[in-house]
């Protein structure tokens, strides 16, 4: 990423690059603790490709989102004009890399709301394999009461009485 704007006042460069540096750790910490939101989407999705992309992209949109918290926790005077273009060239630069990546296009201002329709995307299909598991579930249950319902009057028929 390479930033080129004219030379801005030290403290607010120790701001930046301390909500960026606080951004990092973040996503860091994610990975070492193996945050099972962070990973589970690696094992679960990996049979499905266009549920693992979404993953993908739902994991970008945090960190970006991570990203633009952390400045506004942490830039003191964020009405400042030199400081509110480095902001805006900063997210254009991490959007563009994005865009620069794939044919994916991320809007900046909506990222919380992407993480929440693919959160939703990914419920409702956990939804349908829990379901899925749960009509197996009773299939199962049921075809073994037939047999035993069905072999205890098939053994009645026959004299075989229990």
């Amino acid at each position: 990423m390479q930033l080129k704007t004219k030379v801005i006042a030290p403290k607010v460069m120790q701001e930046l690059l301390k909500a960026l540096r606080e951004a990092r750790v973040d996503l860091v910490s994610r990975s070492i603790s193996e945050d099972p939101q962070l990973f589970s989407a690696l094992f679960q999705y990996e049979n499905n490709e266009n549920l693992l992309s979404l993953s993908f992209e739902r994991e970008y949109s945090i960190f970006i989102n991570s990203n633009l918290e952390k400045f506004s926790n942490n830039i003191t005077d964020i009405e400042d004009v030199d400081t509110k273009k480095k902001l805006k060239q900063i997210t254009k630069e991490l959007v563009s890399f994005k865009q620069s990546k794939s044919t994916s296009c991320i809007d900046t201002f909506f990222l919380g709301d992407k993480v929440t329709r693919i959160e939703k995307i990914f419920s409702v299909f956990d939804k349908d394999k829990d379901r899925l598991a749960e009509i197996n579930y009773i299939r199962r249950k049921d075809q073994v009461l037939f047999e035993r319902e069905f072999n205890r009057l098939l053994g009645e028929q026959n004299g075989l009485v229990k």
